[in-house]
């Protein structure tokens, strides 16, 4: 009789290290981990969960860099076709095209070659053309 409330216990406390394992690995995964937490709701059961529970969410640190990756496309674009303005990547405010740093934050931008707009025809001009390829003024 001993033996069998042995082996039914040990079965239990298995299944529910296992349950805890799979509930932190879940945890975990949502949150941008890999499944290895699996372990630690294994071997520490409740405690598991509150520790992987705690853990940093990489998927919000994935969608902030996915969200400043399409400001730079975004600015790219508007620059590519000749639009007078970048968006700072920091604090989202529209700039000139010619201002080296953000008029709100005061964060770099990172057209560093500006086109130049020439004054006679208002062609736009590659950073390293002496004339413009419009009219031929002298920059």
């Amino acid at each position: 009789m001993p033996l069998l409330l042995f082996i039914i216990i040990l079965f239990v406390t298995i299944l529910l290290s296992i349950i805890f394992g799979l509930i932190c690995r879940k945890i975990a995964i949502s949150k941008g981990h890999s499944s290895g937490y699996f372990w630690l709701g294994f071997f520490f059961d409740i405690i598991g969960i509150i520790i992987t529970s705690c853990i940093p969410n990489l998927n919000k640190e994935k969608e902030e860099k996915n969200q400043y990756k399409a400001l730079q496309r975004q600015n790219q674009l508007n620059y590519g076709f000749v639009k007078e303005f970048w968006i700072c990547p920091d604090c989202g405010t529209k700039n000139p095209a010619n201002a080296n740093y953000c008029m709100e934050c005061g964060a770099e931008s990172f057209i560093k070659d500006t086109k130049w707009k020439c004054p006679r025809c208002g062609q736009m001009n590659s950073p390293d053309s002496k004339y413009c390829g419009e009219c031929g003024y002298k920059k």
